[in-house]
């Protein structure tokens, strides 16, 4: 790779919409170099009763935070090259493909984002989560994300196995009405439908476990996305939020669960108000503590480590390995 090559990933989520910028180094090797983002929550209201559609406010905040951040790319960039994708909301919805139609109109794209399928969802965030570990560390990775939840395991360069289930903190903030504060019996609720969904995916998890296990050492487990992201910033206690201060951060189901019962509590502006919890985050980071933490136990983990390495990064992978195309090259 060229010094000063410049790749953009462009994710356009279920509950936010986010750029990750890399470029290369002297030696070649792409670095990140800058990262931002949006709350949009595309995925809002997008449940059976409407048949999964995605709804005309959340696609408009969500367009309009992608056109955002193009103009900071262009502002910032002179050459780069884009690679763009939407992930559970999208794909589960059946103007998704419409939408994404309009995104790469009204965003001068060359090409409309790429709707990624739950599995090669599962397989982006992989290569991303395994850029942060040494070679041979076999590492299980867990995704939270806004509408589903992905789950792989591997050692970087060797993915074992890999899979996404529909469980996601927009998802479970609505079903199971979270947003404010809620009592032991919604959060019973809420997890054990993680439990539920975990369990008729007991072949995929049988095979994730082996393909951790492969050779012979104990897998640690990963945890990528923005919930992973806002418990180390939560639990840190820092407003001025980087994920430099967060990223390898290891933390406990005790210590999980404890904040949990804090924010249970709490009406969502009071959780907003918590040191470190980023913008528009407060009313979906219970329902996905709730998925982290019945997923860690599913697993038979107790502690899990921060990865900040996550789907963008794998998505400029697969862009580099030929796997994805470009929507913009300028």
């Amino acid at each position: 790779m060229t010094a000063n090559t410049t790749i953009a990933a462009l994710d356009i989520g279920s509950n936010t919409v986010m750029t990750l910028v890399m470029q290369a180094d002297e030696q070649g090797q792409m670095q990140v170099v800058d990262e931002f983002g949006e709350v949009t929550q595309l995925g809002a209201g997008a449940n059976a009763k409407n048949g999964h559609c995605l709804r005309d406010e959340p696609m408009a905040r969500s367009l309009a935070a992608a056109r955002r951040q193009l103009a900071q790319l262009r502002n910032r960039y002179r050459h780069f090259t884009l690679v763009a994708a939407a992930t559970s909301a999208v794909r589960d919805a059946p103007n998704g493909a419409a939408f994404m139609h309009q995104c790469g109109q009204e965003l001068a794209l060359q090409d409309a984002p790429t709707i990624l399928s739950g599995a090669l969802e599962a397989e982006a965030t992989f290569l991303g989560a395994a850029s942060a570990f040494p070679p041979h560390q076999a590492f299980i990775n867990i995704d939270p994300g806004g509408g589903s939840t992905e789950f792989s395991a591997g050692e970087p360069g060797q993915l074992g196995h890999a899979f996404s289930l529909p469980i996601g903190c927009v998802r479970w903030r609505d079903r199971f009405d979270l947003g404010e504060a809620f009592g032991n019996d919604a959060r019973e609720h809420a997890a054990h439908a993680v439990r539920d969904a975990i369990n008729s995916a007991g072949k995929d998890i049988a095979d994730l476990q082996c393909a951790a296990s492969k050779n012979g050492g104990r897998a640690v487990l990963s945890a990528t996305g923005g919930t992973a992201a806002t418990l180390g910033a939560v639990l840190a206690a820092r407003h001025d939020f980087s994920r430099r201060l967060v990223h390898g951060r290891h933390c406990g189901v005790a210590e999980i669960a404890g904040l949990l019962d804090r924010i249970a509590a709490m009406d969502c502006a009071t959780r907003q108000a918590l040191p470190g919890m980023p913008p528009g985050r407060a009313s979906v980071f219970p329902a996905g503590l709730i998925i982290m933490f019945s997923s860690m136990c599913a697993l038979g983990h107790e502690k899990l480590i921060i990865n900040c390495h996550g789907l963008r990064h794998g998505l400029i992978s697969l862009l580099q390995r030929g796997r994805l195309a470009p929507q913009l090259s300028v």
